[in-house]
């Protein structure tokens, strides 16, 4: 994750940087649509359509394809084993017969690796997601087959597409399942925790800390009104919700846990904490 944010901030106005990406063709035909992502512009290059029989070497043959564009400098792929068979000059043979036909001699492009499944970055848009998404709508990869005789397998995925490394299922899994926005980096550890807890509904109320520290909360009646338990509902809608509402927090609340803006995530925070605050007894510690 570091590495994606690092370089889609370096590449961020660099209007000669491209993302490749490719994705395959649906069944019967046997080829690739290779596309390139312009990093500054957001415009799409397509860039060539091909057919090869390994996964990387199709990557490698965009990478090749992206050389062409006359101001590209830098070709950033998330294909880590076609990156790496360009270094030893070990290309596969269509990616050789494009580089040795586009060869621009008096001209040095960098090609750089960047992290698949990375997903939302802090630090700008997702180009290489971006990449992704142009290249399979340029095969129109997500519509129905029209040959009554191929089996429809709307969930099969292609082989060389599969996720199989533990590390890509994993990633799969935890953004797929990913709710809330992850806290932004500029904001503290403790707020950072605390925005947690308040996504997931479980911040420090007198009523939790009565079970788990009784000595320092000695009761859970709200320290403010005087008259109801402190549970979360009653904290965050201030000792009054509105009649009839069942919701769990107000909306000025509910619409920045969602944000990704540190501004909102912090405001938010801080709201929360003021809140808290006012029901800290007296013996309580300091909160760090």
């Amino acid at each position: 994750m570091a590495r994606a944010m690092a370089l889609t901030k370096g590449h961020a106005n660099d209007p000669r940087a491209y993302y490749v990406d490719v994705a395959k063709y649906p069944p019967p035909a046997k080829q690739v649509r290779s596309s390139s992502h312009r990093c500054r512009q957001r415009s799409t290059h397509n860039v060539g359509k091909h057919t090869v029989q390994v996964a990387h070497a199709s990557r490698g043959v965009a990478i090749a394809l992206a050389l062409a564009i006359p101001d590209c400098r830098t070709v950033l792929s998330d294909s880590k084993p076609a990156i790496v068979n360009f270094a030893p000059n070990n290309v596969h043979g269509t990616t050789a017969r494009v580089c040795s036909t586009i060869a621009r001699s008096e001209t040095n492009v960098t090609v750089k690796w960047f992290p698949a499944h990375a997903g939302e970055l802090d630090t700008g848009p997702n180009r290489n997601e971006e990449a992704d998404t142009e290249a399979h709508a340029l095969t129109s990869r997500g519509s129905q087959s029209t040959h009554s005789s191929e089996p429809q397998r709307p969930d099969a995925e292609d082989e060389e597409y599969s996720i199989t490394t533990y590390g890509d299922v994993l990633q799969w899994y935890k953004t797929s399942r990913r709710l809330y926005p992850l806290p932004h980096r500029d904001l503290q550890r403790s707020e950072a925790a605390t925005l947690r807890q308040l996504q997931v509904q479980a911040i420090w109320t007198p009523v939790w800390a009565k079970h788990v520290c009784p000595e320092v909360y000695t009761t859970d009646i709200c320290q403010h009104c005087k008259k109801a338990r402190a549970t979360q509902r009653h904290l965050l809608w201030d000792c009054e919700p509105p009649p009839g509402n069942q919701e769990a927090m107000p909306t000025a609340i509910s619409s920045k846990i969602i944000s990704r803006e540190p501004g909102n995530q912090r405001d938010v925070v801080q709201h929360v904490l003021s809140i808290l605050e006012r029901q800290r007894p007296k013996a309580a510690p300091p909160r760090v």
